[in-house]
């Protein structure tokens, strides 16, 4: 006789959410969340995220604001916290040279 056993792991797709804040926990309002470089939905005014369909987790998503450095996450859990760092802009101005008479 032969017994064929299979294991299957079953990943329900999930409503997902979560909260994106700066370093001193301030609330990140108009965060892009991107997945697959496709956008997907923004943070509100409280920094929360609501993704419109259900997705598999674990999943890998990108954040973008324009004040802040983009950052990669693995989303893992389904309300999770996720911290962004300020991006320190430079800017290089050209060489004026002022001459006196």
């Amino acid at each position: 006789m032969l017994v064929i056993t299979a294991f299957f792991n079953v990943v329900q797709a999930q409503e997902l959410k979560g909260t994106v804040l700066s370093k001193n926990q301030t609330p990140l309002a108009g965060v892009s969340i991107f997945i697959q470089n496709k956008l997907i939905t923004k943070t509100d005014i409280e920094g929360v995220f609501q993704m419109p369909k259900r997705f598999n987790l674990p999943l890998e998503i990108r954040f973008e604001h324009p004040d802040y450095e983009s950052k990669r996450v693995h989303f893992s859990n389904i309300n999770q916290k996720f911290y962004l760092k300020e991006s320190v802009q430079t800017e290089s101005l050209n060489t004026i040279l002022v001459n006196a008479q």
